[in-house]
């Protein structure tokens, strides 16, 4: 079989395997967190969209062990004028626990609610799906991102699924809650 007719057999494969029979709806933590808020400043993409400006930054994020090491790692969404563009979307970004604090291991843009998590592993760490706006065509689009040994792949790498409450084994983020929100930067 070649290369590409084996990816597309993988990739069908996983998606039987990653949709649930039950999905749970997550929500965000309530007390704010100052080591997320300092990774936020050290973490390069999110530092290079709040480096020249001092407008409001703020953040919401939920705690999920993504990787199996029992420390809960964060789902971060970040809004605000250097996080969202004028046509939609914002932007969420994937931190990893350490025992000095987080780590980025992934940043998108263009990205709206909900988020979800499945059951499903790659490298170690469970796939995500994130949903994007991609406002020239205004269009909805749901990705998986798979880890791949260091980071969730850049923006647009993902696999294309289905809506995160028919992909997901959690769902962060649903639109229809309202969710703890904190300044972080040009508050």
């Amino acid at each position: 079989m070649n290369k590409a007719l084996t990816s597309v057999a993988f990739l069908l494969t996983s998606l039987v395997v990653a949709y649930p029979a039950r999905v749970s709806m997550a929500q965000s933590e309530k007390v704010r967190d100052r080591a997320l808020e300092r990774a936020f400043l050290q973490a390069q993409e999110v530092n290079k969209a709040t480096a020249n400006n001092n407008v409001a930054a703020y953040y919401e994020y939920a705690l999920i062990d993504l990787n199996g090491d029992n420390l809960s790692d964060a789902i971060v969404y970040l809004s605000g004028g250097a996080f969202c563009g004028g046509s939609g979307g914002c932007s969420v970004a994937i931190f990893q626990r350490t025992q000095n604090g987080y780590r980025e291991v992934g940043f998108y843009t263009f990205a709206i609610r909900p988020f979800g998590v499945l059951s499903v592993n790659s490298n170690g760490w469970r796939d995500i799906v994130v949903t994007h706006y991609s406002p020239s065509i205004r269009k909805i689009s749901y990705q998986i991102y798979q880890f791949d040994g260091t980071r969730y792949p850049k923006q647009n790498l993902g696999v294309p699924t289905a809506h995160p409450s028919k992909s997901s084994h959690r769902v962060f983020f649903d639109n229809q809650k309202q969710n703890n929100r904190w300044c972080f930067k040009g508050c």
